[in-house]
């Protein structure tokens, strides 16, 4: 934000044999997070290594600029494993959350949409009955979410559910359903991910 021109930013490096500008691309983006021409943001997990930031103009586009650098570390709920648990509530509840600095857990697409990007997890334990439930995103106007739902977590077992958005007239996932058993606890594993490392 702050530049003068049609900005593209990529991030490429981390292979120890490779320098710039042959090393490979991490990732690239031209207008997130605000889908003006003047912002582009790239957010990755970076390992040990040199990496190299590429500023470019769309088209040739050239001028002056700002360049934001930011570093983190990766949320607490980075993987399925470290899940943060959700309260079921029978009154709407707001969980705040950040996807920056986390990891992409290579899962397969979902509602339409691409899952390439870093998630968060959340789980869900649900007593001995069987229950509806509704989640959705906010905010999706920075940047397309999709939710899926496990009944563990093991990496090879798909999705139970999934909401890649728009729906209802709106711009971001929403999911109703049951989940639970009767005479059975369960527990529900909720990744909410997004379409590329730029987001």
């Amino acid at each position: 934000d702050g530049s003068s021109f049609d900005t593209v930013l990529e991030l490429r490096g981390g292979d120890t044999v490779v320098g710039c500008p042959g090393a490979p691309s991490v990732a690239c983006n031209d207008d997130r997070p605000s889908a003006t021409v003047d912002t582009s943001m790239v957010s990755a997990r970076l390992g040990p290594g040199t990496y190299y930031v590429i500023l470019d103009g769309y088209n040739g586009a050239a001028g002056d600029f700002a360049m934001h650098v930011y570093t983190s570390d990766p949320p607490a709920n980075d993987t399925c494993g470290t899940a943060i648990a959700l309260a079921p509530s029978t009154t709407p509840t707001t969980v705040w959350g950040s996807n920056v600095g986390a990891t992409d857990d290579g899962l397969s697409a979902c509602g339409g949409r691409p899952t390439a990007g870093p998630d968060v997890w959340y789980s869900l334990n649900v007593g001995p009955a069987r229950h509806m439930f509704y989640f959705d995103l906010l905010d999706m106007a920075t940047w397309p979410a999709s939710i899926r739902i496990y009944d563990s977590c093991d990496s090879t077992t798909p999705p139970i559910a999934c909401a890649g958005g728009p729906m209802c007239g709106v711009d971001r996932p929403q999911w109703i359903g049951v989940l639970g058993r009767d005479g059975v606890g369960s527990t529900y594993y909720i990744a909410v991910d997004s379409p590329t490392a730029a987001d």
